[in-house]
């Protein structure tokens, strides 16, 4: 009778959560968010493309006219600084933000301003230069992009919990999470120490293979 009762309390639609299926969950909505800004980054880049075709803006074009003498002409030391400047001021502003209790709902923004000028300096280099132009960024611009661009996948979601943490401490509420501004910042300097590495070897191979391409 004892064990009807007992059998009777329990509720077996609301399994119990554990510390273990708590950092399960924890886990599991990580990795949405990820596969999330990845879905957010190539709609970007698409509206970068149809953004160029639209509205060819003067100044945007002549940064992409820049970059691309930059990759045919400049020494290694030139090119290397022209990538790591846009790539350290992309992971700055995301940084400044991950440190605002209301920086939530603008973590995405560095990642959608990054993936629109893929796509705008993509639709640049092919109508300007067709099939050359296809050839040069798929060798030389494509493999660095897909490294740097998952590299800020990642800090946008480091960025992302950091400012909800900051949030949920300053709103009182109850948080687990064990964060720290040090630990935020050892996290941005490792992804962005992975994005310069693949800056600077990249960068050796433009010095050495663009000026090959002939594209003016």
């Amino acid at each position: 009778m004892t064990k009807v009762i007992n059998l009777r309390k329990r509720n077996f639609f609301k399994p119990e959560i554990t510390k273990k299926s708590f950092n399960k969950i924890n886990i599991v909505n990580s990795e949405f968010i990820k596969i999330l800004y990845l879905i957010i980054s190539v709609i970007s880049i698409f509206i970068g493309c149809i953004f160029f075709k639209n509205h060819n803006i003067e100044y945007i074009t002549e940064l992409c006219n820049k970059i691309l003498n930059s990759f045919q002409y400049d020494t290694y030391f030139n090119v290397f600084m022209l990538n790591i400047k846009l790539e350290f001021a992309i992971y700055l502003l995301l940084f400044y933000i991950g440190t605002s209790f209301l920086g939530i709902p603008l973590t995405p923004i560095p990642l959608m301003l990054k993936s629109v000028f893929i796509g705008y300096f993509s639709s640049f280099v092919y109508c300007e230069y067709e099939i050359k132009g296809i050839l040069f960024l798929l060798l030389l611009f494509y493999p660095m992009t897909m490294i740097t661009t998952t590299s800020l996948i990642y800090s946008t979601n480091e960025s992302l919990q950091m400012s909800k943490y900051i949030f949920d401490c300053i709103t009182n509420k109850n948080t687990a999470d064990n964060i720290s501004i040090k630990l935020y910042l050892l996290r941005f300097i490792i992804l962005f120490g992975i994005s310069a590495v693949s800056v600077a070897a990249n960068s050796f191979i433009i010095t050495i293979l663009a000026g090959r391409f002939n594209l003016h």
